[in-house]
């Protein structure tokens, strides 16, 4: 894929975007600036924002995993499961890669000196006859799953650990038009030391796909950016601050994509809000 990047690659991505939310003064790439708050509220106008950051980041993470699963949706193995391996993985080849019970299985390990350890973990199964296969070969359909964890050496300084869980199905690969549905479930904490505090931020995301669609050329697909459909974004915020009492937020964030713009409605307790943003080009 022209625009490929390898899931080891996505963990890194991720990692970096989310210091970047939390810490950084400055959040244009992520932030919406045309918010629209139905309820006139500014104080949900003032908290939206980083919110709005956090999922969007979020939501560009599970483009990037679409677009790896694309890669290989409908790759004809000349051998073996290595070689699927290796594309799951891009220029970081797996330290190893199986095949169990029909799933292809690739595990990673990147160990970032002084700061903790990012782990992968890729599996993949198609679908022929109904019946799941390890061979591609005609193959119309796919189970996808990624799992990505890193966690900090050092907890007790500023540090960011976070965990990904995907399970997606992608339908429709020997098309011009893949159709995913699946789940995705993303856990960070994060805390920030200086010499006046610690700051607490805990994030919890459940996100539903529904019939998202990528379109290619033939039978391959060049990105992963949704055309149509939709997602839920169920988020759960915790901020705390030295001894205080934390404060704990629940939000939805209903999304539809459109030629990789996305229309979100969010909501918060009685309070509601929208707005547009160029999540991916197509």
């Amino acid at each position: 894929m022209r625009s490929r990047r390898s899931l080891i690659l996505v963990g890194i991505i991720a990692a970096a975007t989310f210091g970047f939310v939390l810490h950084s003064c400055s959040e244009e790439d992520e932030t919406p600036t045309n918010i629209t708050v139905i309820d006139d509220s500014q104080t949900l106008q003032e908290m939206l924002g980083p919110v709005a950051a956090q999922v969007n980041a979020h939501l560009d993470s599970v483009v990037a995993t679409i677009e790896s699963g694309l890669s290989v949706a409908v790759y004809i193995g000349t051998g073996g499961a290595t070689d699927i391996g290796d594309i799951f993985m891009g220029s970081y080849p797996p330290d190893s890669t199986q095949e169990i019970q029909n799933w292809i299985i690739s595990w990673a390990t990147d160990l970032q000196a002084g700061l903790g350890a990012l782990t992968v973990v890729d599996s993949l199964t198609y679908v022929l006859d109904g019946q799941i296969t390890a061979d591609p070969a005609d193959a119309e359909e796919m189970y996808f799953r990624h799992h990505l964890t890193f966690v900090s050496l050092d907890t007790t300084v500023t540090f960011t650990n976070f965990g990904l869980n995907g399970n997606i199905h992608i339908a429709d690969i020997q098309t011009d038009t893949a159709t995913i549905n699946g789940t995705f479930q993303a856990e960070l904490h994060d805390k920030f030391v200086s010499s006046e505090s610690a700051v607490w931020h805990d994030w919890s995301m459940q996100t539903t796909l529904t019939d998202l669609r990528v379109v290619g050329t033939g039978t391959s697909f060049d990105h992963g950016c949704p055309a149509g459909g939709s997602a839920t974004v169920m988020l759960q915020y915790r901020y705390a601050k030295d001894d205080h009492v934390p404060v704990i937020t629940a939000w939805q964030f209903d999304v539809t994509f459109d030629d990789g713009t996305i229309d979100v409605d969010v909501t918060t307790g009685n309070l509601a809000a929208a707005y547009r943003h160029q999540l991916c080009q197509p």
